[in-house]
């Protein structure tokens, strides 16, 4: 077992920032309390992100912080594995700017996508980590579901000036929490989903090679305002993000490291699919529009303009659009509240349909957006971001809105709650998979018979 440079770390700093509190620490504590109250229990914390990501990129096994339900915080000792999800063509971003008809390019930063385990328990992390932030996910039997996330998005999300920002800053720069400490939170997701599946599904024989779901990520104005290049998570690293956790889900989760970086195993409490489909996600492209662009609060208008309007053509702003080019799925970010819903998807099962669907002439069924910002129903924390995109992705993959969804058992059975595809409401109970009747009897097919392998 490789030594851990890190251990004690993060404990460290959570000391450090709280000796001494002088005034304007008792103000940073004041006014993030009044901030975040929203998601209340977390803890705050100043972690070195500069020592984690060496680490991490070194191969070695880090310490982060897991807090357990009734807030209550512990180190745990992870094992991670670089999980590059960029197309092999993908160096670039691209900032586009509608009025002036111009777009910029962004270069890419080195890859800093994790999946991996954790030591000595049963459990599984993913993680975004470089020198800046650490956000994602670490689950374990028996305390549960941990999150870990960046404060200066949340910061931002909530309009917090600079002087305040940056203030509070200086003492934490991380969050964490336990995902059965969350509030409950009741808000509509896509009840109203623009249509069905586009082709009955048959049963098709195992393709040789993994699944591979192609994707282009794009966003508003106020998404690029929240994620600005120059912050310490800017949009493209956001959206990255995001999808690793997605691709964590579509593979079968298997707590074990392996050279291969695979997590084919199916038969454990972890397993994403329901033992019903493995598929590795690629991303094509990452995008952000400066100015112009799909700019409508109500959700559906948003996605038709959006699929007018996110391209994968040469320039990429502002000519004919392409609808992303030939990717499976492609995926919009708004940072503005949305009316009608957080979220929508064009089509059931519209994964990879490029014919027969069509608005004012362009396809759209492989389209879907959410929001990342919070309203009174809405937190958008990073749990329920996660939990937001993977429903509006489920929904282009096959899966039905589930307006009485039956609970599942999660976790070695420590947690039990709402499925992905279920519409009641978005809690601390929901569980971070599909049915296995979702992902064997629709999702896997609808896969098998849309994806190509690697």
């Amino acid at each position: 077992m490789k030594v851990i440079k890190s251990l004690h770390l993060f404990v460290l700093l959570i000391l450090i920032a709280t000796i001494g509190c002088d005034s304007n620490n008792q103000s940073a504590d004041q006014i993030l309390r009044s901030v975040l109250a929203y998601i209340e229990p977390y803890q705050p914390m100043q972690l070195d992100t500069v020592a984690l990501a060496s680490s991490v990129k070194d191969g070695e096994n880090i310490a982060l912080p897991f807090v357990k339900e009734e807030n209550i915080l512990i180190e745990t000792e992870v094992q991670l594995t670089l999980r590059n999800l960029r197309n092999a063509e993908l160096t670039e971003a691209y900032i586009k700017n509608e009025n002036d008809q111009s777009f910029k390019i962004v270069p890419l930063e080195e890859p800093a996508t994790y999946q991996g385990i954790v030591l000595d328990k049963d459990g599984v992390a993913v993680f975004t980590i470089n020198d800046q932030i650490v956000e994602g996910n670490i689950l374990m039997d028996p305390e549960g579901w941990s999150v870990i996330e960046p404060l200066d998005p949340l910061l931002r999300q909530r309009g917090v000036n600079e002087a305040d920002r940056q203030m509070i800053l200086k003492k934490y720069n991380h969050i964490a929490y336990n995902v059965r400490d969350r509030i409950d939170a009741n808000f509509n997701t896509d009840a109203d989903i623009f249509g069905g599946l586009e082709s009955p599904l048959t049963t098709t024989e195992a393709k040789a090679g993994q699944l591979i779901m192609s994707v282009v990520a794009d966003g508003n104005t106020d998404f690029y305002q929240i994620y600005p290049p120059d912050s310490v998570m800017p949009f493209w690293l956001k959206e990255e993000a995001l999808l690793n956790v997605i691709d964590w889900l579509f593979n079968c989760i298997e707590p074990e490291q392996n050279e291969d970086n695979s997590y084919a195993l199916c038969d454990n409490d972890f397993d994403g699919g329901s033992d019903g489909f493995q598929a590795r996600v690629r991303i094509d492209r990452l995008e952000v529009w400066i100015a112009g662009g799909p700019k409508s609060i109500e959700r559906e208008a948003l996605l038709h303009e959006s699929i007018r309007m996110t391209h994968q053509s040469d320039p990429p702003c502002c000519g004919e659009p392409h609808t992303a080019g030939r990717s499976d799925l492609v995926y919009f970010f708004s940072g503005r509240n949305l009316e009608g819903g957080t979220g929508v998807a064009a089509r059931v099962g519209g994964l990879n349909i490029y014919e027969g669907c069509f608005d004012e002439g362009l396809p759209i069924c492989h389209h879907a957006l959410s929001q990342f910002v919070p309203n009174d129903e809405f937190p958008a924390n990073v749990y329920f971001q996660e939990i937001l995109v993977a429903h509006e992705i489920g929904h282009v993959a096959g899966g039905e809105e589930q307006i009485l969804p039956f609970p599942n058992c999660w976790l070695f059975e420590e947690q039990c709650g709402t499925n992905l595809m279920g519409s009641i409401a978005f809690n601390g109970d929901v569980v971070y998979l599909y049915t296995p009747e979702d992902a064997q009897g629709i999702m896997g097919p609808l896969m098998q018979e849309r994806l190509s392998p690697e």
